[in-house]
């Protein structure tokens, strides 16, 4: 298997990681994958309370990948610290080929049989026109390096997804692909890494339970 190392850069930098607010699909069963469903009401208010995390936090840069539920998580964040949004297709979810758009449940025997497969190897499964995990750091890493050279020295804000966030995240901190299927980034969870010039140490924030009105905590 290839290697997928990731050097720190040489100046401070740390990176702010969370996956996308719920989205209208999240909570029905069914594959989302690189189709875009917006987000729920529920997702729209986790946006918000993000927004309201960070509103005191430094962010010099925002990433996100191409699809809307990224892209809207990062907006109100964005629109509090003055900052474009980056749009970057590198960082989209996995690709689950034929089972986008499906329900990975009774529903669809064949989609949840293939659903249950996955499971045993998240890093090397593909579902027929898909990706695996490692596909998705082929294309994961390249971003890395080149977004920590255009943003030397500075907190960076990425809203990606479970499974590209899982790359991310397996990639920051050094651990080999065998243990990426054990990383499982949490809803609500705000990672972050760093400073990447001196550990990879990570440190997790849970954001406000979007069900209330979101407070004025920061991290």
């Amino acid at each position: 298997m290839k290697a997928f190392a990731f050097d720190p850069p040489a100046c401070p930098q740390t990176i702010l990681l969370i996956r996308h607010g719920q989205s209208l699909w999240n909570s029905r069963k069914r594959v989302t994958g690189q189709l875009d469903p917006g987000l729920s009401e529920t997702g729209k208010r986790q946006a918000l309370a993000l927004a309201e995390t960070l509103a005191s936090v430094p962010v010099h840069a925002i990433y996100t990948s191409r699809l809307e539920r990224t892209v809207h998580t990062a907006q109100p964040t964005a629109k509090r610290h003055g900052l474009a949004i980056h749009v970057d297709s590198r960082l989209d979810e996995i690709h689950h080929g034929i089972l986008q758009g499906r329900y990975r449940d009774e529903r669809d025997p064949e989609a949840q049989a293939l659903w249950e497969q996955r499971k045993k190897d998240k890093l090397r499964f593909r579902f027929p026109g898909g990706e695996n995990l490692l596909d998705v750091a082929h294309r994961v890493l390249p971003f890395l390096e080149s977004m920590m050279v255009r943003e030397q020295g500075k907190q960076v804000l990425i809203v990606g997804h479970r499974n590209t966030n899982r790359v991310i995240l397996g990639l920051l901190l050094g651990a080999a692909p065998e243990a990426w299927d054990a990383i499982n980034p949490r809803s609500r969870a705000l990672y972050e890494i760093g400073p990447l010039h001196r550990d990879r140490n990570v440190q997790i924030h849970t954001l406000p339970d979007a069900a209330m009105q979101p407070s004025n905590r920061g991290i």
